[in-house]
């Protein structure tokens, strides 16, 4: 049975960013996209042709203080979102992951 276009686009996303062997970067799971969601909901985008996401954007909203943190190489990428609170005033952003199936 063929991989429905969501599966594709995970099966892709660990491909690529491998963030399930990597504890320094965010391993997007259901309580993360939620906690995204909660954040702002332009957080997570996707583009869907009617037979699942063919195009998904991941974006964390922060504060310019942690962006800067991150930057300067202090924490990681999982540690910029688990800091960043929930609600507050974002003056940056971060863009996580972009992910186009091939077709």
């Amino acid at each position: 049975m063929a991989l429905s276009n969501f599966e594709r686009m995970i099966e892709l996303a660990n491909e690529v960013f491998a963030s399930k062997n990597d504890p320094n970067q965010l391993d997007v799971n259901e309580e993360v996209m939620e906690r995204l969601i909660r954040m702002h909901p332009s957080t997570i985008c996707e583009r869907d042709n009617g037979q699942g996401p063919v195009a998904w954007i991941l974006l964390i909203p922060t504060t310019r203080a942690l962006m800067d943190t991150f930057l300067s190489g202090s924490i990681s990428e999982k540690d910029l979102f688990e800091q960043t609170p929930v609600g507050s005033s974002y003056d940056a952003l971060y863009l996580c992951s972009a992910i186009v199936l091939p077709e």
